[in-house]
């Protein structure tokens, strides 16, 4: 009786650590927050995963040829406002926790169809 307590009781810790390790590995996945915006500020979508990135956030402009408004600041982007950084085609701005993480961004394009490659943990 003794060896199936021990079996049993080896076979429960590898149990409890198999559900910690993937537990662990879902919240460490990246999670994608990419968009197309157009002439009209849109809030970045925190919806697929945690409610705001905690460990780092990167937004790229994906379009060969519209600028991208990025504000982190609180406010509404709008292009060539202040509080709004722009990106040019191929421009990113990443924000990790030593540095600061927002936990809300707005973005806007420079004309309609503006795509964002965008990714946060």
């Amino acid at each position: 009786m003794r060896a199936e307590e021990e079996i049993t009781r080896i076979a429960i810790i590898c149990l409890v650590l198999l559900i910690g390790s993937t537990a662990e590995a879902q919240q460490t996945s990246f999670k994608s927050c990419s968009q197309t915006v157009g002439a009209a500020a849109a809030a970045v979508p925190f919806t697929t995963g945690p409610p705001a990135p905690k460990n780092y956030l990167n937004i790229c402009n994906a379009h060969a040829t519209n600028t991208l408004g990025v504000n982190s600041s609180g406010g509404t982007a709008a292009i060539g406002s202040a509080g709004t950084l722009t990106l040019n085609p191929g421009g990113c701005r990443w924000w990790d926790s030593i540095s600061g993480v927002p936990a809300a961004v707005s973005v806007i394009g420079s004309a309609g169809s503006t795509t964002t490659a965008c990714e946060y943990r």
